[in-house]
């Protein structure tokens, strides 16, 4: 074992870092909280079924790992140091935590093969699923679902409101009643609901020791739970807010989510309880005869592919280092609130509900009115310097807007606006509900430089994307202050110039984003 030492360091060093990149998503999204237990819930059923695991190991194969093993873990050593250079520009790209996870999880497997494993036991499997449902889901994909959900939500429970006589009516994940309008959250019908109960049903199935079949009824049980869990909490708000207005909801909330966490957690033991097959008590095997079993010298040295990984690792952090005590982050804002004489301006607070999904270090709303545009509403958000302010870029208007009842209307256009000294770049985005038309733009900056988003899909876009984190590698850039501004306006006739009127009559704009140092306006 002691000559498998650099391979048993770099193993764990990889689990470490696949840890500790789920683990900031998990302490600061609670739509995964529950991640932070899995680890220690995979760790304890991994010691419950020891019995299992020790039973599944036979001599290891004679021949030693190919040369070709070596070679793989040092070139994977190597892409170490591009791969921890773009993470730490784009350090909650999801990417990183699905791939790595397939990956490690892979390489585990592997390595359990070369130690003598003849068969991968129940119980390792069913770890290793569970590990995999607190991974968090692409934001493409969870978008997807969170916005379907939360629609589904709201049309299910406004149609059994309407059939016990209570007028109601959805729009998006909103719910028109008689005394006001409820909004249906995420946290009442989104990821949160389904991935945990997933999470629950896999837990389960380990602690009853179910059969993979049992196992996949339960999670198929768990998943139809999550779903009328969030229909009868949202029902039963609605319901509240029909009776006793709109205030009376702060007050069920909470209780109303607890209780009905409650009943689905119970339902959910029940059934799996009722699952378990009858079996006598397991032998209890203790490590030592495990470790008694393993032969470490059918694994690779992996001395050279440790050495590269240190440096790989501990390079990309210097790169950054030493570039940003060259050029510190600004901690001013570049775009700034500047009403030109004309504009009627009312300052309104912010709702605390964005106010707490977004985290701001700053935001306003305005309304204004101008004697060309008519009547716009205005949002800005500001985000100190740091590597991981890009919560925002998730609350897009083209994820936002359809979920508040507004049906987007054509492809997503991107507007290059000059402010004084600087180009800005913004994407206008055209939606409507009824009769009413809405021209929204919408513009997201990091350190001044206007942001490439894929809207559309594309290479194109996807290249430009890449492109763009590309130039922040090369400056050596992860840490830079985040600012989103949003401007809509009704539209009208000739509403797009009106829109370059009116953001240029409200704001100016103090850096130079489109010069020679900077990457181009892709698409404008």
């Amino acid at each position: 074992m002691k000559k498998r030492t650099a391979f048993i360091l770099l193993f764990l060093g990889l689990w470490g870092m696949l840890l500790a990149h789920l683990a900031r998503e998990w302490w600061n999204n609670p739509q995964y909280g529950f991640g932070l237990l899995v680890p220690f819930l995979c760790a304890w059923f991994l010691y419950e079924g020891r019995d299992e695991i020790a039973g599944s190991f036979s001599a290891p194969p004679s021949a030693p790992p190919p040369r070709l093993a070596n070679l793989l873990l040092c070139a994977g050593a190597l892409l170490l140091f591009p791969l921890e250079l773009y993470r730490q520009i784009a350090p909650g790209l999801r990417g990183f935590g699905v791939g790595g996870a397939a990956l490690i999880l892979t390489l585990t497997f592997w390595m359990l093969k070369h130690l003598g494993m003849k068969k991968i036991p129940r119980v390792v499997w069913g770890a290793a699923l569970l590990f995999l449902t607190a991974v968090p889901w692409p934001t493409t994909i969870e978008v997807a679902v969170v916005q379907g959900l939360m629609k589904f939500t709201a049309q299910v429970s406004a149609e059994i409101l309407y059939w016990v006589g209570i007028p109601a009516a959805p729009r998006g994940n909103l719910i028109q009643l008689d005394t006001g309008i409820v909004s249906v959250d995420e946290a009442c019908s989104g990821v949160r609901s389904l991935q945990s109960c997933l999470m629950a049903s896999v837990a389960l199935g380990l602690l009853f020791r179910l059969p993979g079949k049992r196992t996949l009824a339960l999670a198929a049980a768990s998943q139809a739970l999550a779903l009328a869990g969030n229909v009868v909490r949202a029902l039963t708000l609605t319901w509240i807010a029909a009776k006793q207005g709109l205030s009376a909801i702060d007050r069920f909330h909470d209780p109303a989510g607890w209780s009905i966490l409650a009943a689905v957690t119970l339902t959910l033991y029940l059934i799996g309880w009722k699952l378990k097959s009858p079996e006598s008590a397991p032998r209890r095997a203790c490590f030592q005869d495990i470790f008694k079993r393993l032969d470490w010298s059918h694994l690779p040295r992996a001395r050279a592919a440790f050495v590269i990984a240190v440096f790989s690792l501990a390079g990309a952090p210097l790169w950054y280092r030493i570039h940003e005590r060259l050029e510190p982050a600004s901690a001013a804002p570049s775009l700034r609130w500047s009403p030109a004489p004309g504009i009627t301006v009312l300052e309104f607070p912010v709702s605390e509900g964005i106010l707490e999904q977004l985290q701001p270090t700053t935001g306003a709303n305005y309304q204004v009115r101008s004697p060309e545009a008519g009547n716009g509403s205005v949002y800005y958000f500001f985000w100190e310097p740091n590597a991981e302010n890009r919560i925002g870029f998730f609350h897009r208007p083209d994820v936002c807007m359809p979920g508040a009842g507004l049906e987007p209307q054509g492809p997503v256009k991107e507007l290059s606006i000059p402010l004084g000294s600087g180009m800005t770049r913004w994407y206008l985005f055209r939606f409507k509900q009824g009769p009413l038309r809405i021209l929204q733009a919408w513009g997201v900056w990091r350190d001044g430089d206007g942001q490439i988003l894929n809207f559309e899909g594309g290479w194109g876009k996807l290249w430009g994307q890449q492109l763009q984190r590309l130039y922040f590698i090369k400056k050596g850039k992860r840490i830079a202050n985040t600012e989103i501004a949003s401007v809509a306006i009704i539209a009208q006739p000739d509403d797009e110039v009106k829109m370059v009127r009116l953001i240029q009559s409200l704001f100016t704009f103090t850096n130079v984003t489109h010069t020679a140092n900077n990457p181009p306006l892709v698409g404008s």
